[in-house]
């Protein structure tokens, strides 16, 4: 996960993130896109034995999962919002290492700045202390957790 994610920074950083006036940002964020689709499916799925698997975008892998180092880490939940929008400001602050997360992505504020991946953006599945949140989605800094694939799925 680690190299997947120094590539794709690494790429997005210094040869797509600057304007060019030939073309709009937005292209260019959609032409990376699929270059990251394909980045993870080579650098990640393939070494775990699930090449071509695909998800929707909003959802988590099911096989990868997200564990947190501390007993106590600091986290962003999103709330629900009749809007739609993505409200990371849950008065829950802080997981037990015993909440099941599914990694769904790597996240960054700035979709068009440079981006570092500083966050995991995962989906509760269960959580013992907050049942309320679970199926919600948490951003975790990538310092407090890692990602760990689950072979029995």
């Amino acid at each position: 996960m680690n190299s997947y994610r120094e590539c794709v920074r690494h790429l997005w950083n210094t040869y797509f993130r600057m304007p060019d006036p030939t073309r709009s940002q937005v292209d260019d964020a959609f032409r990376f896109d699929h270059i990251n689709k394909l980045l993870f499916d080579e650098l990640v799925l393939h070494k775990i034995g699930k090449f071509g698997a695909e998800k929707k975008a909003r959802e988590p892998w099911p096989f990868l999962s997200v564990k947190l180092f501390g007993e106590d880490c600091p986290v962003l939940i999103n709330r629900p919002s009749d809007g739609g929008g993505k409200y990371w400001d849950d008065p829950v602050k802080r997981l037990s290492s015993n909440v099941e997360l599914r990694f769904i992505c790597y996240f960054d504020w700035d979709e068009f700045n440079y981006i570092d991946y500083r966050y995991y953006q995962a989906k509760i599945m269960s959580c013992p202390e907050h049942p309320n949140l679970v199926g919600r989605e948490v951003l975790i800094e990538t310092q407090y957790a890692g990602i760990f694939h689950d072979e029995t799925r």
